[in-house]
């Protein structure tokens, strides 16, 4: 099978931004956007693709996964006790030797998370696959190209190095661009 590609994008609202992502979904594989701001009743589709996703009930944050109709997946059991300000969607891409995680993340701007909670955004229970951590954060480092490190930045890059992850950012800034923060484990199976 063909490498996998991932697009992660913080759309601040996608009912305005939908044509312009049916423009560049097809050279993805899957698309990790957060921050959809839909409600529950609103479509997210694309042809050739799946929609996954949770919706926050003030139409505020939400992620939704398109996945390309040629991945086989599963949906896996997302951790709601991570913390009030995070948002999590979890599958499971099974058309490789070794199966595959992807967790999407989002996380509200404006709180300070600890070190605990850091750990559990972190974590996966459900199985011991190879996982990829996608999404926006809201936590800024200099360490992958922020301006500055605040403590939310400096607490996560400590669970990262805790957890042997790195970070991969494609050298922008999160507002920039179309790529987001992804973080992936020392790992280069997709």
């Amino acid at each position: 099978m063909a490498p996998v590609t991932i697009l992660v994008w913080n759309c601040r609202g996608i009912r305005n931004k939908k044509e312009e992502l049916a423009m560049r979904i097809g050279n993805y594989d899957i698309a990790v956007i957060t921050e959809t701001k839909q409600p529950k009743n609103a479509p997210i589709y694309f042809t050739g693709y799946k929609t996954y996703r949770t919706d926050n009930l003030d139409s505020k944050g939400g992620i939704a996964m398109v996945i390309h109709n040629r991945l086989e997946f599963d949906i896996l059991k997302c951790q709601k006790d991570t913390h009030e300000s995070v948002e999590r969607l979890d599958i499971t891409i099974k058309n490789f030797s070794e199966k595959v995680n992807i967790v999407a993340v989002y996380r509200r701007p404006g709180i300070r998370l600890s070190k605990s909670t850091w750990r559990k955004i972190f974590t996966n229970n459900e199985n011991t696959y190879k996982t990829y951590y996608v999404g926006d954060f809201n936590a800024h480092n200099t360490i992958w190209n922020c301006g500055d490190t605040d403590r939310n930045g400096e607490n996560m890059c400590e669970i990262m190095c805790e957890r042997d992850l790195v970070c991969y950012n494609e050298d922008t800034k999160s507002r920039m661009g179309l790529l987001g923060l992804r973080l992936l484990p020392n790992y280069n199976g997709l």
